[in-house]
């Protein structure tokens, strides 16, 4: 499976008022062949916000390149947003015990790493960190993905609550801590609140 992740920022104004039509904007690539789920995450207060769009092969994700560009030359233009980056990753790992849902809330972590490491650091995650997350209370999903061209790694998790999501730090923050001081890694971690969902293909480790 594969992912693109296109961030956006704005005011707080514009991110919160291109919410309610993300539905109408996103509807062309949700119909497209080969996609598996479409996310919205925001932090409107903080003026950002993340499209995260699931495709079953790379050429589907390729394939939907001309289709997502206009979705979202659009939703920048009618809405003043600015599209930060647009990222593609392959997914190394996903599990979702709870699908996707809008009123839940999310933690996306970026690190970057030297490119012929990025392997290694995605070892690290899925044999240290995940066990960890997904024992957590309110823990519903958890995807990494890897660009190994770019030196990347993509990790977001999904929680009932904001409670819930904060709580975890204290079991992750310094397994993270120490993953950064290794092999030049840097670190992004941001919270945002999953405000649209639509998962059109169930995985392998749920809906």
């Amino acid at each position: 499976m594969y992912l693109r992740a296109i961030r956006l920022a704005g005011s707080p104004e514009n991110i919160a008022g291109a919410i309610p039509k993300f539905d109408e904007i996103s509807a062309p690539v949700r119909r497209m062949p080969g996609c598996a789920a479409v996310a919205l995450a925001a932090d409107a207060g903080e003026g950002k916000a993340i499209v995260l769009s699931y495709w079953e092969s790379e050429d589907a994700l390729n394939a939907s390149e001309e289709a997502g560009a206009g979705a979202r030359a659009r939703t920048a233009a009618e809405h003043g947003l600015e599209i930060v980056d647009v990222e593609r990753y392959e997914v190394a790992y996903l599990e979702r015990r709870k699908p996707l849902k809008a009123g839940t809330f999310a933690r996306m972590i970026s690190s970057s790493r030297p490119p012929d490491r990025v392997d290694e650091l995605q070892r690290e995650v899925q044999g240290r960190v995940l066990p960890i997350i997904s024992n957590q209370k309110g823990f519903r999903s958890v995807v990494t993905a890897v660009n190994r061209t770019k030196g990347k790694v993509l990790a977001g998790s999904s929680w009932e609550t904001a409670a819930d999501r904060e709580a975890s730090e204290v079991a992750l923050a310094s397994i993270r801590q120490e993953l950064m001081a290794t092999a030049g890694s840097t670190m992004l971690v941001e919270n945002y609140d999953i405000v649209f969902a639509d998962v059109l293909v169930a995985t392998r480790s749920g809906a």
